[in-house]
C-alpha cells in the first residue's frame, strides 16, 4: 500500500512539475519490448530496407556497416511506434567485395539483424600528395585515420582530405574496405 502511495505522490509531483507529458515518457520505459524485425534486404541500388513489427514506442534503429574489422555505425532512422507492421529504408554506401549491415534496435535488449551481399565495384586505391598534404582515393570513400597509439584522427567521407594539421609519423588508414599502415 506504501508503494502504490508513493508512486502516486510521485506522478502528482512530477505532473506539478513537469507537465503531464512527463508521466506518458515515464510510462513508456516501462513497457516490455515486443518490437520484431521480420526482415531485413538491400536491392541493386544499395538500399536497404526492413519491416518491424509490435514496436512497442519509438525506437531508434542503429544502421552498422562491417568495415576494417568492426561494425561501424552510418546511420540511424527513428522508429514510428505503432504494432502493426513498419518499414523502413536508408541508403547504404558498399564497398569494395562482401558488404555486411546490420540494423540494431537501441534498446534494452539490442534486437538486430543482419544482411550480407556482393559489390563488384573496383577497388578503391589511394595516393599521397606530399606537395599538397593530401591523400586522395581513386573513388569517393568512408575512410578513418589513426596515429600509432591507437587515437583517431580524422573521419569522414570523400574523394581526399588534407593532413596539413597532422604531424609527421606512422598512421593507419582504413579506406573501403582496406587498411594500410602509412608515414605521413
Amino acid at each position: 500500500m506504501k508503494r502504490i502511495f508513493f508512486i502516486f505522490i510521485f506522478s502528482i509531483i512530477q505532473i506539478i512539475l513537469f507537465g503531464q507529458d512527463s508521466i506518458e515518457q515515464l510510462d513508456s520505459t516501462n513497457v516490455k519490448d515486443t518490437c520484431k524485425i521480420l526482415s531485413i534486404n538491400i536491392d541493386n541500388k544499395s538500399m536497404l530496407s526492413w519491416t518491424t513489427k509490435n514496436e512497442a514506442y519509438k525506437h531508434i534503429f542503429f544502421i552498422e556497416q562491417f568495415r576494417w574489422n568492426k561494425w561501424v555505425k552510418v546511420g540511424e532512422v527513428e522508429g514510428l511506434g505503432t504494432p502493426q507492421t513498419n518499414e523502413y529504408h536508408f541508403q547504404i554506401i558498399p564497398y569494395t567485395g562482401e558488404n555486411k549491415v546490420r540494423v540494431t534496435l537501441a534498446s534494452e535488449f539490442n534486437i538486430s539483424r543482419t544482411t550480407e551481399w556482393w559489390c563488384k565495384s573496383p577497388e578503391i586505391k589511394f595516393t599521397i600528395n606530399k606537395d599538397a598534404k593530401e591523400i586522395q582515393f581513386s573513388k569517393g570513400t568512408l575512410y578513418e585515420l589513426y596515429d600509432s597509439s591507437g587515437n583517431q584522427v580524422k573521419k569522414g567521407f570523400g574523394q581526399n582530405f588534407s593532413y596539413k594539421d597532422i604531424p609527421k609519423g606512422s598512421y593507419i588508414l582504413n579506406y573501403d574496405n582496406s587498411t594500410s599502415e602509412i608515414k605521413l
